[in-house]
């Protein structure tokens, strides 16, 4: 779409407005859905671009489209997909100032309600889709920071996906959903069950897989350490000491894991910033299991400077 309509309020609730009304057209319906979520996308493109724009959207507007996307919620296949697609558009796009309004908020639990039920929904693109959008309800602040959701349910929906789907894609989603979160604050109580339910997902890499799902398997490995960096440099001193001891039940699987994925560039800033929090609690509580995960992150470190290096040197890792 061309840059001057993208931030035409006017022409996106026109096309959202006929969009909706198409949405009651058998003949259109599939394509209307596909329309519908594609407004929704500009409109959090205009909150994530900072655009003056986002801040005049009227209310009445994000919930008809939000509402028409609930509604489609229940259809199957691609519309279902297009559907929980809006849903995460419009529950990244909503701010505090829309979260003032009562039908805003009960469209929140509506839409959260719906993208966890999604996760279980047959077709693997809805549940793909069900991740994402979680995952950009999980990084508004706004919203989970408020007490109109269940944020809890929410990662326990994402734990089960990650846990216990087959489609690898979908464990990939829910696994990089999980690490969405910026601040400590969000995960809460739960916490310490997001760690426990990242580990046991890694565990679950080592269990053989056909051929053509090796790359896909290697993906969701790379995330999950990925995620679990991230974890950790979030961590508090008050969380450590039973993060460390739930890591050190699956420490030989984590340094293997590290280690096949340890090439991955994309990987070493997140390892370098859990490490150096994890130094500094330790420098606050000084506990054997601290004390234990740092050496454990120190050596991941370490091995990576020397996967950098060999190749300069002409030799061959082993």
């Amino acid at each position: 779409m061309h840059t001057s309509l993208r931030e035409d309020l006017l022409f996106l609730m026109d096309v959202g407005e006929i969009s909706v009304e198409a949405l009651e057209d058998p003949s259109v319906r599939m394509k209307a859905s596909w329309a519908l979520s594609n407004v929704t996308e500009m409109l959090s493109e205009l909150r994530k671009s900072g655009s003056k724009v986002a801040s005049e959207v009227p209310n009445t507007f994000i919930c008809l489209l939000g509402n028409a996307a609930v509604r489609v919620q229940p259809d199957k296949n691609q519309m279902q997909a297009n559907a929980v697609r809006a849903l995460g558009c419009l529950l990244q796009f909503i701010s505090t100032e829309n979260l003032g309004n009562e039908s805003v908020q009960e469209l929140v639990a509506k839409s959260t309600a719906c993208l966890v039920q999604s996760l279980s929904a047959g077709l693997m693109k809805v549940r793909w889709n069900a991740c994402y959008s979680l995952g950009c309800l999980l990084g508004n602040t706004d919203i989970v920071s408020s007490n109109h959701i269940d944020v809890a349910s929410v990662f326990a929906a994402l734990l089960s996906s990650l846990n216990t789907c087959s489609n690898f894609k979908v464990r990939i989603q829910a696994a990089s959903a999980l690490a969405v979160p910026k601040e400590r604050d969000i995960y809460g109580r739960v916490m310490q069950t997001v760690w426990s339910g990242t580990l046991t997902a890694l565990e679950g890499t080592k269990q053989q897989v056909d051929y053509r799902e090796l790359q896909h398997q290697e993906q969701l490995r790379e995330q999950l350490c990925a995620t679990i960096c991230h974890l950790l440099s979030l961590a508090k001193p008050e969380d450590l000491p039973e993060m460390g001891r739930a890591a050190l039940e699956y420490e030989q699987n984590i340094s293997v894991a590290f280690k096949r994925v340890q090439t991955k560039s994309s990987l070493l800033e997140p390892l370098q910033k859990s490490r150096d929090n994890v130094a500094r609690i330790f420098q606050v509580l000084s506990d054997n299991s601290t004390a234990k995960v740092l050496k454990l992150l120190d050596n991941l470190l370490k091995e990576r400077e020397l996967t950098d290096l060999l190749p300069l040197k002409g030799l061959e890792i082993q």
